[in-house]
């Protein structure tokens, strides 16, 4: 396989405690960063093109963030995406964000909502942060993360994202880690979400966005769909490397092993082939395609290759 995409956690340090969040972060760690050029030499050589950095929160390093950034750019990652709260101004060099192609900034609701779920004063916070930082880098998104909590605000987030000029991006809660007693959206709310994803063309990384994919393949070529495992990776702070952020299975971990060698984990070679889903996700004609959520999966039956019973276009796409 290639890893196209990696979300490295360089610390689980964070200011915030969400209640979506899928981290339960018992030991405040930041990555060596001597490792972490180690690591990324690694995933130089397996051809990843998109790192995105992530946490915890990682601006609790402040300007220390310049140096893993850096090490990025000495490899020419083409792609270099911040994930952050927004809600810290510990990065005392603003020129420091224009190393990145891409700034995410979290927007969970309106400003009720997304203070019950991320903590008071967090709103006002993160829009300072966007309009700030706006001012040296304009390659900013909103990110939802779209609950029960909040899935009757995403047209007023969609909004805002149009009125501060940066695009917006959602993705659905999975109940994992500190949320894991949060209700997943109904499959009538994720049928009408859809449609509002296409119509107004919102980036989401949901295999819901690949239903209507008519792309063609074959021999089980992997062509869209969940990633996880077969062309994303999640590493945290401590090196262990899961195939998602939202399915903390471990594969390995890189102090002990190389990535090649974490590549071929039982776990990993399963996902990739997906003649082994099981249920409704085994059963589609889309598999190959869409492959259905694995950390759905894996949240709901404890099985990663288990089916997606959130699919909202099972019955259609197997006519």
């Amino acid at each position: 396989m290639r890893i196209e995409l990696a979300i490295l956690e360089i610390t689980n340090f964070c200011n915030l405690k969400c209640k979506h969040c899928y981290g339960l972060f018992k030991e405040k760690i930041t990555m060596n960063l001597n490792k972490f050029e180690k690591v990324v030499e690694e995933l130089y050589n397996q051809g990843c093109t998109k790192i995105v950095i992530s946490g915890g929160e990682p601006l609790m390093i402040g300007d220390k963030i310049k140096q893993y950034v850096s090490i990025l750019k000495k490899y020419n990652i083409p792609f270099i995406a911040l994930t952050t709260n927004g809600t810290l101004d510990n990065v005392k060099d603003v020129d420091i964000f224009k190393m990145f192609d891409l700034i995410q900034v979290s927007i969970d609701g309106k400003k009720e909502t997304h203070e019950k779920i991320r903590g008071l004063n967090t709103y006002e916070k993160s829009l300072k942060f966007i309009k700030r930082i706006q001012k040296v880098n304009s390659n900013f998104s909103i990110m939802m993360a779209v609950s029960t909590i909040n899935y009757d605000e995403i047209e007023e987030v969609n909004s805002l994202a149009k009125e501060l000029n940066v695009k917006f991006a959602l993705e659905i809660v999975t109940p994992c880690g500190r949320g894991k007693d949060l209700s997943m959206i109904t499959p009538e709310q994720m049928c009408r979400l859809k449609s509002y994803i296409i119509q107004e063309h919102i980036d989401c990384s949901d295999p819901i966005s690949f239903c209507n994919n008519e792309l063609k393949y074959f021999n089980n070529n992997l062509i869209t769909g969940c990633s996880a495992g077969t062309k994303a990776i999640c590493i945290d702070s401590n090196f262990n490397v899961y195939p998602c952020v939202r399915m903390r299975i471990l594969l390995g971990n890189l102090q002990e092993k190389s990535l090649e060698e974490i590549l071929t984990n039982k776990i990993i070679i399963a996902l990739n082939n997906r003649d082994n889903l099981m249920g409704k996700c085994g059963e589609c004609k889309k598999k190959y395609i869409c492959g259905g959520c694995r950390a759905r999966a894996y949240s709901a039956t404890s099985n990663y290759l288990e089916g997606d019973d959130c699919c909202i276009d099972y019955e259609k796409q197997n006519k």
